[in-house]
């Protein structure tokens, strides 16, 4: 259309090494004028100041008591990610942005979706016309679309035009004991087969890499098998290992307690024990967080 415009990566410093590296592709192929938005902190920093409270609140949860009203997970969207936005869009003087969020990638967004349209000005977070073209698309691995996963609109059109994308798409993780396949970690074109087939397959979006909002969908299980570095970074570096035994239910907290007491692992069944014995109990038990918090919802039934 002969109109120049702007492409912003909002680089948390906080990404898969397949999405710095195909941001970096994609600029040089199809020649963008890149802007990269940045954060002036880090995520870990932004867990050692404001520590860890729970790892299962949903961002945008505003049920805390006085004082502790904002999670830390809405801390840390708002300074890695909204901030430097923010200041992107002041910086560089733009009147409308264009992003390719989805209704069904998570209640929040569904919900603004219905509130605010795919075209509206945006006068309180990024005062500036905001534009959402494939708003109402679909794709498999939409969390809340109201029975509408079947429909993938987003992958057709990907294919129909021979688009380039992120190699994370290829890296899904299949997280269902049923599973009798060889390769755990499948492609795009496989996953989809095999959700079809009623199997609980972890398909990953480009967010951030450490982050705890896909922890329900199964995500400590899918770093654990495909980015290990990064899920015991998750664990030691950020804190996430404590809050974890303590999100536990109940009763699966004195089951480890008493399997890993009954094996010699702790000597006390207390989850002190367990902390001060935390790498023994990884290495000896790789799986124990692996269901903390996920959401058990129920599979299609599984064809004949």
């Amino acid at each position: 259309m002969g109109i120049s415009f702007d492409t912003v990566w909002n680089n948390t410093l906080n990404e898969y090494p397949q999405t710095r590296l195909y941001a970096k592709k994609l600029t040089e192929e199809w020649s963008l004028n890149l802007v990269e938005a940045r954060p002036d902190t880090t995520i870990r920093k932004i867990y050692e100041e404001n520590g860890v409270d729970t790892l299962l609140k949903r961002k945008g949860d505003r049920s805390g008591g006085e004082g502790n009203k904002e999670p830390v997970v809405e801390k840390c969207c708002g300074s890695l990610k909204h901030k430097p936005m923010r200041k992107a869009i002041k910086e560089n003087g733009w009147h409308i942005m264009f992003n390719g969020v989805r209704a069904g990638e998570s209640r929040q967004r569904w919900m603004s979706a219905r509130r605010d349209g795919d075209y509206f000005y945006s006068s309180h977070t990024w005062k500036t016309w905001v534009c959402r073209p494939v708003l109402w698309w679909t794709a498999l691995a939409d969390s809340f679309n109201y029975g509408n996963n079947r429909q993938e609109d987003v992958w057709n059109y990907v294919r129909k035009h021979d688009l380039p994308y992120n190699a994370i798409y290829d890296m899904n993780a299949v997280i269902d004991d049923a599973y009798t396949g060889k390769d755990v970690i499948v492609d795009r074109v496989t996953a989809e087969v095999l959700v079809a087939k009623g199997l609980n397959v972890f398909m990953p979006r480009t967010g951030c890499m450490a982050c705890p909002i896909p922890i329900r969908r199964g995500y400590l299980r899918y770093l654990r098998e495909v980015f290990p570095k990064v899920y015991r970074s998750m664990l030691f570096q950020l804190g996430f290992a404590r809050v974890l035994i303590a999100e536990m239910p109940e009763y699966a907290r004195a089951e480890l307690l008493e399997e890993l007491n009954g094996f010699g692992v702790i000597t006390e069944k207390t989850e002190e024990a367990v902390l001060d014995r935390l790498e023994d109990v990884i290495e000896w038990k790789p799986c124990v967080f692996d269901d903390v918090g996920v959401d058990k919802r129920k599979q299609p039934k599984k064809s004949a």
